[in-house]
C-alpha cells in the first residue's frame, strides 16, 4: 500500500466513523422528536376531552334555562 492509499483509507475510515456517528445521532433526534409528538398528541386529546365536558356543562345549562322558561310561562 502506498502513501497516497494508506492516507485515503485512514480517510475513508474517519468519514465511514463519521457517518456512523451521524446516522446514530440522527437516529437518537428521530426517537426524542417521536416521543414529543406522542406527547403532543397526548396533550391535544386532553384538551379536546375537556372541551367536550365543558361542552357538555354548557348545553345543560342551557337546557335547563329552556325547560325552566318552558314552564314557567
Amino acid at each position: 500500500m502506498n502513501r497516497k492509499e494508506r492516507r485515503y483509507g485512514v480517510f475513508s475510515s474517519r468519514a465511514h466513523n463519521n457517518s456512523l456517528a451521524d446516522l446514530q445521532s440522527f437516529r437518537e433526534a428521530l426517537s426524542v422528536l417521536q416521543r414529543q409528538v406522542e406527547d403532543l398528541d397526548q396533550l391535544k386529546a386532553r384538551h379536546y376531552a375537556e372541551i367536550i365536558v365543558h361542552e357538555e356543562e354548557v348545553w345543560d345549562v342551557v337546557q335547563g334555562k329552556v325547560l325552566h322558561n318552558d314552564f314557567s310561562s
